[in-house]
């Protein structure tokens, strides 16, 4: 007995006392020693993050008196009898509060805690181990909170609150409400495998619960019996009596009688902001956990029309914009509310000890009970571990050694329930790395109802750090090992993958439990194109989470954009105003329902409306709240709309510094690359080709990779068209290595064409000699096998150029070829050709081309010695060609063919009219003419 009267570890409960000093429940490691001075010493300092409040825990080895005295934004924490804290204080801040230093004197330990911003103060003391918890909420909560509850069997310390900022001394922290805590709400409800009861009051009671064969009693110490009407009930429940007197001085007493149908098990809870008091009643023979609902139907059902996700739907769903940060933010509010840890690991010594207690003092005494039974049988490992287990569930201490006794034990179920809670422990205490390792363990220590548990609850944990696909992955398996609750979560995963056929079966066959499912159920009604169904589920999860400003503000917009959705565009309009109004002392809330305003006023269409959605945005990003970067998002794309692309460019940059984040300056890159991007598109429209070119040199490097491509054709097409081919080979090159097959096709194209014009015939060559390996389109295969005849015919390639077949109605082309063929000496073959050309041009109208065509054939007849035959075709040339043709080279032929026939008064003739009376030049022509013809044209 001597030895138990040095631990420092105090129950909550005289049955865990006497539990305690009986040796039935022992901590696992030796028992600590007091300190030889008998002073009290500070164990940890821990800092939390809550959704409406920060937390400062001070554990002390024991129970001591201690002052907390606020002088202006410092807040002194005196504890008496407290030996000089030594533990770091670093890392021990948040955006609401730093611990900045410790004192101490001969009698205390002090330490000091710097507030930042207005903020108000709450205190409330833990036992088992002892502990000082300081909560700190912002100054423009709604109403003062109340403060948390101590743990059972807490009692009021000598605590002294003073505040010396005004040079007076006053309590600063809330002593509990005067008067009797009114009922506010009850509300009953149909789960996955219980039905449940919540009891809302205006401020923290005493609760205390029994059971009576099927009749539940409720007592709620300090509660006025006023109840509010009428009286909820479900299938299995309903409220038969009330009972109590008012007091009006706090001393009131209220006691609900339940009466249930086939209860099973019955368990009770405490919610907080607003103060709740939950009872789940489980019907006989079912576990703790969900089950197949009997009641009510489905929140979906098994039929849709189709599922609805483009334009305004795909704006108003749950994963667009701005809706999609409050929607994170909400679901992390509600995380604490979903996870109900504690109750997990209660559910964990059901499945496997079949222990059916509802609090902790009956799972101390059923799980004791486990353990001597293990010793009787000759089992004391097993008994060791399950001791472990319990100690580190009851007191909240060494999980290190409860880890050393589960590595030398060995896998079986108590090592599943050992890891299993082990993974509740970390996650209780929000370090959910390691709770994701112990929860794979247990999950890993065979097959059971545990493990299976231990899959689900890893899927939670990762859903809420936003890592859905391997949250979807975890509820598989959970799903296939039989955890009733995880085909819903299941659901909620599939519904953000956008698998919506998959995710509408599963929600076919349930009904919502909590809040985020209700809220994906409702999402997926509005997929579903079911507008009203989704507006009826969030006005239900308004109503209930309305007294906390942002839940309920969200679920009110969400309402709403189910509205208009199904066409009630004013009715949806009055709701956003209505809430806005009613949020006007600002917040988050606030500024959902204003940037929802904005967007239904973009919508409209009407310019003034438009102008005012504008100065919501400006006024929403400026505001640095959840929504300020949708907000400027939605500003930019204002006036990219408007093309004032400029001020577009600059509000992207402005953006991160308003907002400064790693992150949110890689999107502004990103915003500013699509800027330009756009801004360059817009500009080679309208045909402002110089200000294409200036705007790349200066902003051209911001265009993001994915669109580089494309921005680059542009770019270089403006490039050609104000003569910089030079300039433009350049960007086309980078074209060709960053584009996909269609832009990189056509810049190579592009890229020929200026090689043509540039008359670089081994460029082309080059460029285009795998053509066929290049293009797959047959229209671009026949373009650039046009260019390298062209390059051939240019680089004097004529065997090349004489090879090609030339497409129909191509008359440019054919006398290309025809030329070749001329070279070669083919004369027949390029007169046909000619012809041919000549043919085409004058179908198509272009007369001065078909007396060159024309011209060329009879060039071919004369180099043929047919001198008759190319004198008619020479004056058919003329007479077609008009004074688009030759006149001077058909004369000269005309001339030369006469020499040829010896027919000199005809050359004569035709050389007197070539040289209109000039002697000296009839004498130079007619000394060409002379000469014979060497057949090279």
């Amino acid at each position: 007995m001597a030895a138990t009267t040095a631990l420092t570890y105090r129950p909550l409960r005289a049955l865990a006392a006497a539990l305690l000093l009986s040796g039935a429940l022992l901590p696992p490691s030796a028992a600590a020693a007091v300190r030889e001075d008998g002073a009290e010493r500070v164990v940890d300092i821990r800092v939390g993050r809550h959704n409406v409040f920060h937390r400062l825990v001070i554990e002390l080895s024991g129970e001591t008196p201690f002052r907390i005295t606020r002088r202006g934004d410092e807040l002194a924490v005196t504890m008496m009898g407290v030996r000089p804290v030594k533990l770091p204080l670093s890392n021990h801040a948040t955006n609401r509060f730093d611990v900045l230093r410790a004192e101490s004197d001969r009698d205390s330990a002090t330490l000091v805690v710097g507030l930042r911003g207005p903020v108000k103060v709450e205190s409330s003391t833990r036992r088992n181990p002892f502990r000082i918890v300081i909560d700190v909420y912002r100054q423009d909560d709604d109403e003062a909170p109340a403060p948390a509850a101590a743990s059972p069997g807490a009692g009021a310390p000598n605590v002294v609150l003073v505040d010396t900022a005004a040079g007076d001394e006053r309590a600063i922290l809330s002593a509990p409400a005067a008067g009797d805590a009114r009922i506010r709400a009850l509300r009953t409800g149909v789960h996955r495998g219980f039905h449940r009861l919540v009891v809302e009051l205006s401020r923290p009671v005493e609760v205390d619960m029994s059971r009576r064969g099927e009749t539940v009693t409720l007592t709620l110490s300090g509660a006025s019996p006023r109840l509010p009407e009428p009286l909820p009930s479900t299938s299995m429940i309903r409220i038969t009596g009330a009972s109590g007197v008012e007091s009006g001085d706090g001393a009131a007493v209220t006691t609900l009688r339940i009466e249930s149908r086939g209860l099973g098990r019955v368990r009770r809870s405490i919610r907080r902001k607003p103060f709740r008091v939950i009872v789940d009643f489980y019907p006989a023979g079912k576990r703790a956990g969900p089950q197949a609902p009997q009641t009510p139907p489905p929140a979906v059902r098994s039929k849709h029309d189709g599922f609805v996700y483009k334009g305004m739907a795909a704006r108003l769903m749950f994963d667009s914009g701005w809706r999609w940060v409050y929607r994170k933010r909400v679901v992390g509010m509600l995380r604490d509310e979903i996870l109900e840890t504690r109750a997990a690991m209660f559910d964990a010594f059901y499945e496997e000890l079949g222990v059916t207690a509802s609090d902790m003092d009956g799972l101390v005494k059923e799980v004791v009970s486990h353990v001597d039974r293990l010793k009787a049988t000759g089992e004391p490992d097993r008994a060791k571990l399950l001791n472990a287990i319990l100690y580190l569930l009851y007191s909240g201490k060494d999980p290190d050694e409860l880890a050393r006794t589960l590595r030398d034990h060995g896998a079986d179920e108590y090592a599943a329930l050992g890891y299993f809670v082990l993974g509740g422990y970390y996650e209780e205490l929000g370090f959910e790395p390691e709770a994701l390792g112990y929860y794979a363990r247990a999950a890993g220590s065979g097959k059971s109802a545990v493990a299976t548990g231990a899959v689900f609850r890893r899927g939670l944990i990762l859903y809420f750090m936003g890592r859905y696909g391997d949250a979807r992955a975890e509820f598989e398996r959970a799903a296939e090992g039989g955890h009733p609750g995880a085909r819903q979560w299941l659901a909620n995963t599939l519904l953000i993958g956008h698998d919506f056929e998959r995710a509408w079966r599963i929600y076919s066959s349930s009904t919502a439990g909590d809040p985020v499912t209700l809220m994906s159920m409702a999402e997926m009604n509005m997929v579903a194109g079911r507008y009203a169904q989704a507006a009826a589920s969030w006005g239900d999860l308004a109503r209930i989470h309305g007294r906390e400003p942002l839940l309920g503000a969200f679920f009110t917009v969400r309402r709403a954009d189910s509205l208009v959705l199904d066409g009630k565009l004013e009715e949806a309009g009055r709701i956003y105003e209505e809430l806005a109004g009613r949020l006007k002392e600002g917040g988050e809330g606030l500024e959902a329902a204003r940037l929802a305003l904005a967007d239904l006023y973009i919508s409209s269409g009407d310019d003034l409306k438009k102008r005012d959605a504008e100065e919501i945005y400006r006024d929403v990003a400026y505001s640095g709240g959840s929504g300020a970067e949708a907000a400027f998002l939605s500003l930019i794309d204002i006036l990219i709309d408007r093309g004032e692309y400029g001020e577009a460019f600059d509000m992207a940059g402005e953006m991160v510094q308003r907002r400064p984040s790693d992150l949110l300056a890689k999107r502004a890159v990103e915003l500013k690359g699509r800027i330009v991007g756009r801004w360059i598109r817009r500009l080679y429209e309208e045909g402002d080709y110089i200000g294409v070119a200036k705007l790349n040199l200066r902003y051209g490097r911001y265009v993001p990779f994915g669109e580089k491509a494309g921005t680059f054709m542009a770019v270089a097409s403006s490039l050609v068209k104000i003569g910089l081919d030079a300039d433009a080979v350049d960007v086309l090159k980078q074209a060709v290595k960053l584009g996909d097959d269609a832009v990189a096709g056509e810049a190579t194209l592009m890229l020929g064409r200026i090689y043509l014009r540039q008359r670089d015939a081994a460029a082309v060559i080059k460029l285009l000699r795998d053509y066929d390996k290049l293009f797959k389109e047959e229209a671009r295969r026949r373009e650039a096998e046009e260019m390298l005849f062209k390059a051939a015919f240019l680089s004097g390639d004529y065997e090349e150029a004489a090879a090609y077949a030339v497409p129909r109605g191509r008359p440019d082309l054919s006398m290309l070829k025809a030329y070749a063929l001329s070279r070669l000496g083919r004369y027949g073959e390029a007169e046909r050709l000619y012809m041919k050309a000549a043919g085409l041009f004058s179908e198509e109208g272009d007369a001065g081309a078909a007396g060159r065509a024309y011209t060329g054939a009879a060039d071919m007849r004369f180099a043929s010695g047919r001198y008759e035959e190319a004198v008619a075709l020479y004056e058919k040339a003329a007479a077609v060609g008009g004074e688009g043709a030759d006149l001077e080279w058909i004369k000269y032929r005309i001339a030369a063919s006469y020499e040829a026939m010896e027919r000199k008064e005809d050359r004569d003739a035709v050389l007197g009219e070539l040289m209109g009376g000039d002697d000296d030049l009839y004498r130079a022509w007619a000394q060409v003419v002379m000469k014979e013809p060497s057949g090279d044209i």
